[in-house]
């Protein structure tokens, strides 16, 4: 039985979550099956496995379900294992073919009977138009090839010697010669065999390459055979792109040229094709970026990239015959550089790095930069004698503003620190894992919306936040929305996503989810209604609002700052004739003053003065003033909400770009003004992005996924 580390993941969301369902994805032929089934032998007495690929009569059955108990009761048509509550998992596989059945989920574990682990390959692609993904009732795990720790497992490499490699990475010491040598003949024979469980199997069992190759080969055949399936329309470009990628990487710069597809090649007509070798588990994009900068995502070129395959072994098998062969002999006429190159790629993928290069025609190219312990992370791939020579790396080094403390040389020879360059035996890329910090530990979001997402006062945002939010939703990433609106209105903007974020609303007087209130702060009636007799007798040219948990209320409904709130922020907003004499007894949160250009100003010489020590003010924008309850602010909600979730301020992360985001800024462990802020707030927090014109913090947003 090979070992697969997703095995311990496995065993403990079923240990640790409990009303909760997961998915297994992930390319065709990594293992999920098996992997479930070994989990589900061990550690439940009943097992019912449904295959939707195999069993096409099932996919029928399930579309006319009308709710769990029919679901249940379809399922024990299908099978004779007893159905105990407790004691059977229901393993759906294949699930690309129902996707019905992934909507249901949410209902199935609401029900309790039974504990639920799904699958699918492809699902990337397959999964797109599903109607209502069940957000907090399924955990998505992606599964890849074997690793080359996993790979050394089945090889019988002990526990103990892979312990000491892994001191000796994370203490920068050398290596036993002997371990070494032995590693690197592992680690050769790794880029023939590769990481599919298959071939890994069929070289343990006969200790025979040729036989390897034929596991291989059936694996290509495979995927280009999907290729044809699932994607008819494109099958043809796909398969062009799939064939090319071997000659491709063994190319001088291992860029994909384009014009090698097709010489009127347009990369905009066709990149859904590369998207979908990526989210098949086909293949590994890695994208140029133009400098080697924090966040790597905004520099990024879509259409300038390397494309790896998702296992080296096919790779290799891909290759003329003979370079196996050539590759244990150590031969030193061949191009190792796609290979080696190759190996890092997935390896550094599947532990969770994007994965991008750095090319320049004045300081060279790197092979690759990642984001690592929060600062870019170079990494070069040198497969020959000449390790130390590195002159692009040196270039990038040399350059202050791009903040590198330090770099890694993959090599063959053993560990060696100089200067801030580590000299790292190749086969221990997969421990730079160990070491991930940072914007990737982030577990909360919480963002301002007006100035920060979209324009003052509109309802229009880039529908792209919707589905990236979804994404950071599934990962276990809380997003909030924290606002001086209303409620009502930061559910409209959000209203694709409005049941499965969290609210700070009214300047952090209202927190809550959708369906529940979790604190509310209000002001005494004498304040607000004091405070609401000066606007009216003190401050022409101002108008005024206060807002309840549920609505707000202003005296005129003829004023623009009426129409405003209501048709352009989308506020439940009544008409009153006099807010002084009403809503006795009612929770009244916040009071606002409404100024077209200048609010600070107009409130600065009578209002601000009398109320500051009484109240919260902050500025919200160059119109509003909002004041609030002593402890309710922006800060004092998310610092609620992160002892609520169980988050600390390290895992937070804050967007914002006026007075009153400052402390909510300067309290998260990460921070960013956007760079249309106030130059205070851009001083106050850690980071600064693009303005929320160009979407800067959704591209931040996307580093996370």
């Amino acid at each position: 039985m090979l070992y697969r580390e997703i095995e311990e993941k496995i065993k403990d969301f079923f240990q640790t979550e409990k009303k909760s369902a997961l998915m297994i994805t992930g390319a065709r032929q990594v293992g999920k099956t098996y992997c479930i089934r070994e989990f589900a032998k061990e550690n439940f007495p009943y097992v019912i496995e449904i295959n939707f690929l195999e069993m096409p009569s099932a996919v029928t059955l399930f579309e006319n379900a009308s709710d769990s108990r029919d679901i249940l009761l379809r399922i024990s048509a299908l099978t004779d294992v007893p159905m105990e509550k407790g004691k059977t998992l229901i393993f759906f596989d294949e699930v690309q073919e129902c996707k019905e059945i992934v909507t249901a989920i949410k209902f199935l574990v609401e029900e309790g009977s039974f504990r639920y682990i799904l699958s699918g390959s492809l699902l990337g692609v397959e999964l797109k138009d599903i109607r209502s993904i069940p957000v907090g009732y399924m955990s998505i795990y992606e599964m890849f090839p074997m690793n080359f720790f996993e790979f050394c497992r089945a090889n019988r490499v002990s526990q103990r010697v892979m312990d000491n490699l892994q001191k000796c990475f994370e203490e920068r010491t050398p290596i036993d010669p002997l371990i070494h040598e032995k590693m690197m003949e592992l680690f050769r024979l790794y880029l023939i065999v590769g990481g599919m469980p298959a071939a890994v199997q069929r070289y343990l069992d006969t200790n025979n390459l040729n036989e390897v190759m034929q596991v291989q080969k059936g694996i290509i055949q495979l995927y280009k055979k999907d290729i044809s399936r699932y994607d008819p329309e494109h099958k043809l470009y796909l398969e062009e792109i799939f064939q090319l990628i071997p000659s491709e990487l063994n190319s001088k710069n291992k860029r994909f040229i384009l014009k090698n597809l097709n010489e009127n090649f347009k990369f905009s007509r066709y990149e859904n094709s590369f998207i979908w070798l990526k989210e098949a588990g086909v293949a590994l994009p890695t994208y140029c970026v133009q400098e080697p900068e924090i966040p790597l995502l905004l520099s990024k070129s879509t259409n300038l990239f390397k494309l790896f395959l998702s296992d080296v072994g096919l790779l290799a098998a891909m290759y003329a015959d003979g370079l196996q062969i050539r590759i244990l002999n150590k031969e030193v006429d061949i191009n190792f550089g796609s290979i080696y190159e190759n190996a890092v790629a997935q390896e550094l993928y599947a532990h969770g790095f994007e994965l991008y290069y750095f090319n320049s025609k004045k300081q060279g190219e790197l092979d690759f930069v990642i984001e690592y312990e929060g600062y870019p992370l170079p990494i070069e791939v040198k497969s020959g004698k000449n390790y130390m020579r590195h002159p692009a790396l040196n270039n990038v080094m040399q350059n202050k503003s791009y903040e590198i403390k330090q770099a890694i040389v993959l090599c063959n020879e053993n560990i060696e620190m100089k200067d801030q360059i580590f000299y790292c035996p190749i086969y221990m890329a997969g421990f730079l894992e160990e070491k991930k910090r940072g914007i990737l530990m982030i577990k909360l979001i919480v963002s301002d919306i007006d100035g920060t997402l979209v324009k003052d006062g509109t309802l229009d945002i880039n529908p792209e936040y919707m589905d990236v939010i979804r994404k950071l939703t599934e990962k276990g990433i809380h997003f909030v929305a924290c606002s001086g609106r209303q409620y009502s209105s930061e559910k409209q903007l959000f209203a694709p996503v409005k049941d499965i974020i969290s609210y700070i609303s009214d300047g952090g007087t209202l927190i809550r989810t959708s369906d529940k209130i979790l604190k509310v702060h209000t002001l005494s009636d004498e304040i607000w209604k004091n405070m609401a007799r000066m606007a009216k007798k003190e401050m022409p040219g101002c108008d005024y609002f206060i807002s309840s948990p549920d609505r707000s209320y202003a005296e005129n409904a003829n004023t623009p700052m009426f129409r405003w709130l209501r048709d352009s922020y989308g506020y439940d907003i009544r008409e009153v004739p006099d807010l002084a004499e009403n809503f006795a007894g009612e929770q009244i949160m916040k009071i606002a003053i409404y100024n077209t250009d200048h609010c600070e100003e107009k409130c600065a010489p009578v209002f601000t003065p009398y109320w500051k020590d009484k109240v919260n003010m902050a500025c919200a924008g160059k119109e509003w003033m909002d004041c609030t309850p002593h402890g309710a602010d922006k800060k004092s909600a998310v610092a609620f909400l992160q002892e609520y979730l169980g988050i600390t301020p390290e895992e937070t992360c804050t967007f914002g770009d006026n007075i009153n985001d400052i402390e909510m800024l300067k309290s998260a462990g990460v921070s960013y003004a956007v760079a249309n802020a106030r130059e205070e707030v851009q001083k106050a927090a850690k980071k600064v992005c693009p303005s929320y014109e160009e979407d800067g913090v959704l591209s931040i947003l996307k580093t996370l996924l």
